[in-house]
């Protein structure tokens, strides 16, 4: 396994490459991802979530023989090893922190009130 790359073994007993996303598709994919995951989260599943994952998974699984080979209980492993590969909790969170920090940064500076003297 490298950076890019980590294997995944299937319900089938099959492994497959499941690959990080490139740069140039990264926030297509990060969008899709999280589209899939809200819709998945619904009650009712909508035929358009699978458009949606095809999208996610064609970028994660390149190889078409392998992404064949995808059945339903694979999904659970499958987003997440694409959310640990692509380190989306860390590309998440990280900018809302340095934007936390900026924000503070520019704020101006409070002088502390001293108590008078009574």
């Amino acid at each position: 396994m490298n950076l890019h790359t980590a294997p995944l073994k299937l319900q089938c007993g099959a492994t497959i490459n499941v690959h990080a996303w490139p740069y140039r598709v990264f926030t297509a994919r990060y969008a899709d991802y999280r589209r899939v995951l809200d819709l998945l989260c619904e009650p009712t599943f909508q035929a358009s979530t699978q458009g949606l994952l095809d999208r996610v998974l064609e970028a994660s699984v390149p190889a078409p023989e392998d992404r064949a080979l995808i059945a339903t209980p694979d999904l659970e492993g499958l987003l997440d090893t694409i959310q640990a590969l692509n380190r989306l909790v860390e590309v998440a969170s990280k900018p809302l922190r340095l934007r936390r920090h900026l924000t503070r940064a520019e704020q101006p500076q409070q002088v502390p009130m001293t108590p008078s003297p009574t």
